[in-house]
């Protein structure tokens, strides 16, 4: 049995309590939550992030629709610029990226999801903006067509993969990730380079979580998404 948002998040004071590692956590998007924190909209035009819900990803593209715990993509892209926990993120080298997924096609890998640079991907073709082919499905055991969670865990020059807590890849001379990263974005590179199926849940990290927090943020997504 799927279990809501709300049997998770707690209504405290003026704001929400979010029962995921918040340590460091400055953006995360909920397909469940599409419009911000408790707010839920299958009439929804952009995605806030419910850490800041005037921080808003941009659709480019049309070819999207919401479910009650998903954003479904077959082509279409989000896209937000210029925000400040970008640039902390470029000038550190630390991050953790997660994300919850169902891709069942398209002609995008896991980098191409989640874009934090100008005119390329987070991987390494491209004028540097890279970290590498850990972030391919095919090396995290990713299978399409089922759901997961993947989380890409930073620091510098080394980094670890994981899919569903377990890891699976590691590098450990990623020297040629972006310090220029100005952008970043969810579902593709471009209206013909999308990424095609479901996304849950993204979450943004400006530090490198531990295997024990991923693990904690994954019981978690496993009861509200029943993974595996």
């Amino acid at each position: 049995m799927l279990l809501g948002a709300r049997q998770f998040f707690e209504r405290r004071g003026g704001g929400w309590q979010n029962p995921y590692v918040t340590d460091g956590l400055v953006a995360m998007w909920d397909g469940e939550w599409n419009a911000g924190g408790g707010k839920h909209s299958l009439n929804a035009t952009t995605w806030a992030n419910i850490i800041d819900d005037s921080d808003i990803m941009t659709p480019v593209g049309t070819s999207f629709s919401w479910g009650d715990k998903s954003c479904s993509i077959t082509n279409c892209l989000f896209k937000n610029t210029n925000k400040p926990y970008i640039a902390t993120i470029s000038s550190s080298r630390v991050l953790t990226m997660e994300v919850v997924l169902n891709r069942t096609g398209g002609s995008v890998s896991f980098s191409q999801m989640l874009s934090m640079a100008v005119g390329a991907w987070l991987k390494f073709e491209g004028a540097g903006y890279g970290m590498g082919n850990i972030f391919y499905p095919k090396s995290l055991d990713y299978v399409n067509g089922t759901t997961s969670l993947l989380s890409i865990s930073v620091t510098m020059d080394t980094i670890l993969g994981y899919k569903d807590a377990v890891l699976k890849s590691t590098v450990s001379n990623a020297s040629r990730f972006s310090q220029y990263l100005e952008s970043m974005s969810i579902g593709g590179d471009s209206q013909t380079t999308s990424f095609v199926g479901q996304i849950f849940c993204c979450r943004l990290y400006s530090r490198a979580l531990t295997a024990a927090e991923i693990a904690a943020n994954y019981a978690i997504d496993k009861a509200r998404f029943n993974l595996p």
